[in-house]
């Protein structure tokens, strides 16, 4: 095999484990590269089940065991073989005291008898209905730290073609190490995606609406909350992919907001985000958290979130926040009162014209709440009124 073939078949390797099809574009690739070789992936699997059991309980990638099978074998066949096959006590090629390090690839007769294979159901149900030599043929071992299964690589030639040699078995262990990498990246990849998709299920089940913004201040993602606050119009909406608030001089705000907010989670701000109340026809304001998400670079590019936004609706009942906020930080009433105009997106002046009070006063108590409460920022100021106002509310936004 040339040095050239052997290169492509590495990069088509590497390829596959991003591509939908790819484990069927690399079996096609190696079966023209060693020519006429059948190429099946086989992995063993628990005592008593078929193949397809295994993978509706999602022992294996669904990718990999169903479509590692070359293109070449009748696919209504395997289908119905993996679903009735036991891989562990039926096949002859994944006995324990054959698997050990140091076995990469084996030649099947190296591994057990043929006259076992033979007799086997691999053989009799597998091999001979697709018109498959007995042997000898190659098995390259693909082991993984910790697995508790061993999966196999298994080449093939069909009756009639010269058994395989020192230089295909040598292709294959050149070979080998990167389907081991590619194998064990697309097995991350799908408990990725699996944990991705938990995640979102739960935010959706969230009363608390979340947005995620990209670097361009768009939407990234938004939970169930946050979706039906942008259908229904409630305090937000959203406009060619950015939010806007109902009324213009508060969108201007929410979008400066989320622009400091994404220049801080790309590493290039030092915002801390900031609260703000949007209202809403017939409701008490919609609260909006902006923050920044820090993602380290080079992460940030392209979809990945920089920015959330937060959204709330009615706090638990002023008094009960008041009462909340006054025993566990000791701040006064009017301490408390001010801590509840923050979290509900005001500004300090604000806050100061709708209690009659001067600026400079209520800048001064603001400080002293930072104090008792623990923090420097109005952003963490939020944060902690919110947690404390949303014990023992069910309410949605």
């Amino acid at each position: 095999m040339r040095e050239e073939q052997l290169l492509k078949l590495v990069a088509t390797i590497h390829e596959s484990v991003l591509a939908i099809d790819g484990w069927h574009g690399f079996a096609r690739e190696l079966e023209e590269t060693i020519s006429g070789t059948t190429l099946s992936f086989l992995m063993p699997t628990r005592a008593g089940d078929t193949v397809l059991q295994a993978v509706q309980r999602d022992a294996l990638d669904v990718d990999i065991s169903l479509q590692w099978y070359a293109p070449s074998l009748d696919a209504e066949f395997i289908s119905s073989m993996l679903a009735r096959f036991r891989f562990e006590s039926e096949n002859p090629f994944v006995a324990p005291d054959v698997i050990t390090p140091g076995t990469d690839v084996r030649q099947t007769n190296e591994i057990v008898s043929l006259d076992l294979v033979k007799k086997s159901t691999l053989y009799n149900e597998w091999m001979r209905p697709q018109d498959l030599a007995l042997g000898p043929n190659l098995v390259g071992y693909l082991y993984a730290d910790g697995a508790p299964d061993i999966p196999a690589l298994h080449l093939f030639r069909h009756r009639g073609r010269r058994p395989y040699g020192a230089s295909e078995r040598r292709a294959l262990s050149l070979l080998l190490p990167h389907i081991r990498q590619a194998t064990s990246a697309r097995f991350e990849l799908a408990a990725v995606r699996e944990e991705k998709r938990a995640l979102e299920d739960v935010i959706d089940r969230l009363t608390i609406g979340i947005i995620l913004i990209d670097a361009r201040g768009r939407i990234a993602h938004a939970n169930r909350s946050a979706l039906e606050v942008l259908r229904t119009r409630a305090g937000l909406e959203e406009h060619r992919g950015e939010l806007r608030a109902l009324d213009p001089g508060r969108t201007r705000k929410l979008q400066e907001l989320v622009q400091q907010a994404v220049r801080t989670g790309a590493g290039e701000g030092i915002g801390a985000g900031a609260p703000i109340a949007l209202p809403r026809p017939g409701q008490r304001d919609l609260v909006a958290l902006v923050t920044p998400l820090r993602i380290p670079r080079p992460f940030y590019y392209g979809r990945a979130p920089l920015a959330a936004v937060f959204l709330t609706g009615v706090l638990m009942d002023d008094l009960a926040v008041d009462q909340i906020l006054r025993a566990i930080f000791g701040l006064t009433p009017r301490e408390s009162a001010l801590a509840r105009e923050i979290a509900a997106g005001r500004t300090i002046e604000e806050a100061a014209a709708r209690f009659g009070r001067e600026v400079s006063t209520e800048r001064s108590r603001l400080k002293e709440v930072f104090a008792k409460v623990g923090v420097t920022r109005q952003a963490e100021l939020v944060h902690a009124v919110l947690s404390f106002s949303a014990v023992g509310r069910n309410d949605s936004i």
